[in-house]
């Protein structure tokens, strides 16, 4: 069996999140399945783990036809590592978390930069608190449209 794998991959990162009764969140399942579909990402892979009050993680992989049935076709199941589990069950609560490898899409090298001459020399990313802290030091004044609200 063959196995093809995306390649010229854009930023990654973990999205970590607690299961509702054994399983993935299905209003996280939504969210993914919406930016998904809009272009914004791709799911490369899904664990399930839990944190033991003694210390121990356990945690299987997530049947990549299953997670289908919600809209989200996985890109690379099995590509997170045992050591990318025990570094991100490190970092949070004991119980059990979804944690989701995603692939900003829209931040891909394949879909931008492309023009001759055009060189990405380093991406870094600006955490939201570090943002929010400089637009309220320059004085903007917070939008409520996103939330529901009317500004």
């Amino acid at each position: 069996m063959v196995i093809v794998v995306p390649r010229n991959l854009g930023p990654m990162e973990f999205v970590v999140a607690p299961l509702v009764d054994d399983h993935p969140d299905p209003e996280l399942l939504l969210r993914l399945a919406e930016l998904v579909h809009a272009g914004g990402l791709r799911v490369m892979d899904v664990v399930v783990a839990t944190r033991m009050p003694c210390g121990s993680v356990s945690w299987s992989d997530i049947d990549a036809d299953e997670f289908s049935l919600a809209g989200i076709d996985l890109a690379a199941a099995g590509l997170i590592s045992e050591q990318d589990i025990q570094d991100v069950m490190g970092r949070v609560a004991l119980g059990g978390w979804a944690i989701v490898l995603i692939e900003r899409t829209w931040d891909s090298p394949r879909e931008h930069y492309r023009s001759p001459g055009a060189t990405v020399i380093s991406v870094a990313q600006v955490p939201a608190d570090v943002a929010e802290a400089v637009l309220d030091d320059l004085g903007y004044q917070e939008d409520d449209t996103r939330n529901g609200g009317s500004t």
